[in-house]
């Protein structure tokens, strides 16, 4: 075996085997927040076969392939192999960390070849090496590993790496035809970050960076030679936008600020504030500082907070010092360019301000600073390859410390509320979340808290906030299915009836109001409301569980237990759905099955 085959071997073994270590207790943390929706709820990836077809409808979903498909069609084949058993999503995760992780190295060993002079080569296996295993081992990487929806992220990162790579690949080839074979494969694999999410956009340009940092070193005749093609860079970048949302950028782009608490230039004015917080947490990524969902203040004048100017300044300041040292440090001045480029898309368009998760891609090439730079200042190598180990053993440390806190539903919110204790959507999920297993007061007087915190939040949620009413009205609504569950039908009525003056389209609460009706004996009315909510959305199980309770108590059995059973096609783990399945079987005298649906029921719901 070669040394170089031999080196990328023991690297790659080095790399697995300290990710899967790392991230191997998360096996078993459960699906949590948008996993629901995205994956537990979504009937569209359910596929029982692996046909090109079934797979192509799994991918398009309601969306579309272009929105995300990729990444729905993973999910979609975890459910055909798995289920909804949540270790083999994590196992999938884990593996398209690792794999981004190990072409990332490669990336940055070819970087450091064509930019290092000759006396410095050497040294590029052993800066490629520490540089992506810090990337790897990162506790900030946690709210992208195994927060298993955000899959999207990590493969859009992996095909962006993977495009870089394969260009990079096509530019040192020797001959013309494998040269252009790189460059398609290239153009793929951009198409698949895409389809996987759209924060992989920027690639053009960061490619186009990386031509001239490293290929055409910084020449301004380059630059003028190429114009015509930078001219026509913001126009790929329009045409893709419009791909992938389908619709005219622009317009979505002005009507997705119509949802959020913040204007467009109150979100320009806060973002520096949000870049320097990444920053600071990829230097000292401690635990404690690390938060799931962030309530971030707004900047409303670059003056409010007295933070908000001195963190533009210092954003220039960065901007000129890659600018400035671009010639000299080539390789560090991409680093910063390649971070800043990342993130420009997350930092200008309407979605949440801030989230640890947005740095995964960005901060790829940010590592490199830590080898670099122990190199340079520690003359003795030894000593500086220790001081790069400590480095990553604490990183690793802090990395099984984070992975602790997605163990449950309850774990991680009640960090959040801990670190952001005027956080209404963490009091909103824990609450439900304490409700659900049991522990009814805990989770109501948490919801009621959510509800007042509202009022001390009037910058993050408004009145005029369509995400804040619409984030009041679930707290109402999940309060409503707790009282109802509970027996206090007057305060399940109450709260459902608040949900859906707040937002007239919120599901359960109609669903509250329903089985209501049932249980006053109205099932005829109830029926009849479950027959309007579904012919809106007919894809929930408690939906149908409940129709079907309301078709029985009518004495219409038949009906009942198409209910059941189309509930339990929805989600075939809906304990509540089986147990009614086996008592309707039982009136009906068809004891087997009745005993067996029963006994399936008991086994789901005390799990």
């Amino acid at each position: 075996m070669k040394l170089k085959s031999f080196t990328f071997l023991a690297v790659a073994i080095i790399q697995g085997a300290l990710v899967f270590i790392l991230y191997g207790e998360t096996l078993h943390s459960p699906f949590l927040f948008d996993d629901l929706n995205n994956i537990t709820e979504n009937t569209s990836i359910r596929v029982t076969e692996l046909t090109p077809s079934a797979l192509f409808e799994a991918a398009s979903g309601s969306r579309g392939i272009k929105s995300r498909g990729i990444a729905y069609l993973s999910f979609a084949v975890n459910y055909y192999f798995h289920g909804t058993d949540v270790a083999g999503y994590h196992l999938v995760n884990i593996t398209i960390h690792l794999l981004a992780g190990i072409f990332l190295y490669l990336v940055l060993k070819k970087t450091l070849d064509l930019s290092l002079a000759a006396h410095h080569k050497p040294d590029s296996r052993l800066i490629a090496f520490f540089a992506s295993l810090l990337w790897l081992v990162h506790p900030l990487h946690t709210n992208t590993v195994t927060f298993i929806v955000q899959r999207m992220n990590s493969l859009a990162a992996l095909f962006c790496i993977i495009a870089i790579f394969l260009y990079v690949q096509g530019r040192t080839a020797p001959a013309t035809a494998r040269r252009y074979l790189f460059f398609f494969a290239a153009l793929a694999a951009w198409f698949l970050a895409l389809a996987s999410k759209p924060i992989a956009a920027p690639l053009p340009l960061i490619i186009l960076l990386y031509e001239w940092y490293f290929f055409q070193g910084l020449s301004r005749v380059w630059i003028k030679k190429i114009l015509p093609c930078l001219a026509g860079l913001p126009v790929l970048l329009y045409l893709v936008a419009f791909w992938a949302l389908g619709s005219e950028p622009f317009q979505a782009y002005i009507t997705g600020y119509d949802g959020w608490h913040f204007t467009f230039w109150q979100r320009l004015l806060t973002e520096p504030r949000v870049l320097f917080r990444y920053l600071s947490l990829l230097l000292f990524p401690l635990p404690a500082r690390l938060i799931f969902d962030y309530t971030f203040d707004l900047s409303l004048s670059p003056l409010v907070p007295l933070t908000t100017l001195p963190a533009i300044l210092g954003l220039a300041a960065l901007f000129l010092l890659a600018a400035f040292y671009a010639k000299k440090e080539p390789l560090l001045s991409f680093a910063l360019a390649w971070f800043f480029v990342c993130l420009a898309l997350e930092t200008i368009w309407p979605t949440a301000l801030i989230f640890e998760y947005k740095t995964y891609m960005p901060s790829m090439l940010f590592f490199l600073f830590f080898p670099v730079l122990a190199l340079r200042l520690i003359r003795i190598k030894p000593l500086a390859i220790a001081g790069l180990c400590l480095i990553t053993l604490l990183f690793s440390l802090w990395t099984w410390e984070r992975n602790k806190v997605w163990h449950s539903e309850i774990s991680l919110w009640s960090d959040v509320i801990k670190k952001q204790p005027l956080s209404v959507r963490a009091h909103g999920n824990l609450g439900r979340a304490l409700a659900a297993q049991g522990k009814t007061k805990d989770g109501l007087d948490t919801l009621h808290r959510a509800l007042t915190l509202i009022e001390h939040n009037k910058n993050r949620f408004g009145d005029d906030s369509a995400r804040g009413i619409g984030m009041q009205a679930r707290i109402h609504d999940n309060l409503a299915v707790i009282y109802r569950k509970a027996g206090n039908f007057p305060q399940a009525e109450k709260h459902a009836g608040k949900a859906l003056l707040l937002d007239p389209t919120i599901f359960n609460a109609q669903i509250t109001l329903a089985i209501l009706l049932s249980q006053k004996g109205e099932h005829e009315k109830a029926v009849s409301l479950f027959e309007k909510i579904a012919a809106r959305n007919s894809n929930t199980a408690d939906l149908h569980n409940n129709w079907g309770v309301s078709y029985f108590a009518l004495g219409e059995r038949e009906k009942a237990v198409d209910r059941f059973l189309r509930a339990i096609e929805i989600d075939p783990l809906h304990g509540e759905a089986h147990y009614n399945l086996g008592v309707a079987y039982a009136a009906m005298g068809m004891y087997d099955r009745a005993n067996r649906e029963m006994l399936k029921g008991m086994q789901l719901q005390s799990r």
